[in-house]
């Protein structure tokens, strides 16, 4: 733009502040010449044979007069165009919502922050709520920022109150958004203490593969038990493992403390295997049918989760064997037991 271009913009109250700090939420149309120079910087929007939505189009902008920057980390958005450009140029918290709605951002998209937990020997950023009890919608206040309603169905008497889908403040939702988008959300009292009192159920069930793999738990085979008949018992190395999904389930031997299988929280879980297992064994009839099976054992009865065969089978003369086990994403039916 050049002198030509008239502008007025008006501040309230910036004497005693940083200019380059305001945060008024207020646009202002501009027209701009039709030069060369704008033609190109919007992709020559002028043109019938543009191929994109003029409405979409914005650029990030300053305003400066007379070589004093007055406006810094502003947008200028492409209204429409004729003989001039038409613009707006819209600075502050408006510039940081117009990102938030040009990404399409989601509420999954917010960065997890504050909560760390050890998973294993691998810190990582991470929080979870066990879905294990409910308090009734007029408790929820004094209960954190999740919490999970009880609501009354009134279906049967017996069933009064149940517990709905775990469910969020408003609040909170509102102070991860300002703090992954540099906004401010100020509200007049009488709507802040609404806010305080409204809760959003959480309802997708489906996007929990990532929090899983977060979880994934690696053993090292350590130790085997061969009582002579049956199959070779395998244990692993003893390591401290507790999430949202299960714990470590350990056993005290002569050789020492190992951990023999995981005991799983939930009522309807899969299991999802990778790895790799090499055993060296003495035996007199050639191992064909050797396999690696996941078990567990309800009633004294062995249930059967996994069964893998093997991969690779080695001779190394007379009644020896190399026998190797190696697979991928192997996946159980649901199991809820000690395995």
């Amino acid at each position: 733009m050049d002198d030509s271009t008239n502008i007025t913009l008006k501040y309230k109250n910036n004497i005693f502040t940083d200019i380059g700090k305001i945060v008024s939420n207020t646009s202002y149309t501009i027209k701009l010449p039709n030069t060369v120079r704008n033609q190109s910087a919007f992709l020559h929007a002028d043109l019938p044979s543009c191929q994109y939505s003029v409405a979409s189009f914005y650029l990030d902008a300053r305003y400066i007069r007379n070589g004093v920057e007055i406006i810094k980390g502003a947008k200028i958005y492409l209204i429409g165009t004729s003989d001039v450009f038409e613009t707006a140029l819209i600075w502050g918290n408006a510039t940081q919502f117009s990102s938030i709605a040009n990404e399409e951002k989601k509420l999954q998209d917010l960065k997890e922050r504050w909560h760390y937990e050890s998973q294993g020997n691998d810190p990582f950023p991470d929080y979870y709520i066990e879905w294990n009890s409910g308090k009734n919608v007029s408790q929820y206040d004094s209960h954190g920022d999740f919490f999970f309603p009880k609501v009354n169905y009134n279906i049967r008497s017996a069933d009064k109150d149940l517990p709905y889908h775990p469910a969020v403040k408003a609040t909170w939702i509102l102070e991860h958004i300002s703090l992954d988008n540099d906004v401010i959300f100020i509200f007049p009292s009488e709507q802040q203490a609404v806010l305080n009192k409204l809760f959003i159920p959480l309802l997708t069930r489906n996007d929990g593969l990532e929090f899983s793999q977060k979880n994934e738990l690696w053993l090292n085979a350590k130790y085997y038990l061969n009582q002579g008949t049956g199959p070779i018992e395998l244990y692993f190395e003893n390591k401290e493992y507790s999430s949202y999904y299960g714990t470590v389930n350990k056993s005290s031997l002569s050789e020492g403390t190992f951990i023999s299988g995981i005991k799983t929280k939930g009522n309807s879980i899969k299991l999802n295997a990778s790895g790799k297992v090499s055993i060296h064994t003495l035996t007199s009839f050639y191992p064909s049918n050797a396999a690696m099976i996941a078990y567990y054992i309800e009633n004294g009865e062995n249930n059967e989760i996994f069964n893998i065969g093997y991969t690779d089978i080695i001779s190394n003369g007379g009644n020896s064997y190399n026998i190797t086990f190696e697979f991928e994403g192997v996946e159980s039916d649901s199991v809820n037991k000690i395995i």
